[in-house]
């Protein structure tokens, strides 16, 4: 579950246009 929301955040940071790697301390 932790793994499709990291995706899900990652997929919204790159088209909101911010950091990819801002999120990555998330998962």
């Amino acid at each position: 579950m932790q793994t499709s929301l990291y995706f899900n955040l990652r997929v919204f940071t790159v088209r909101s246009g911010d950091p990819c790697w801002n999120y990555s301390p998330y998962t």
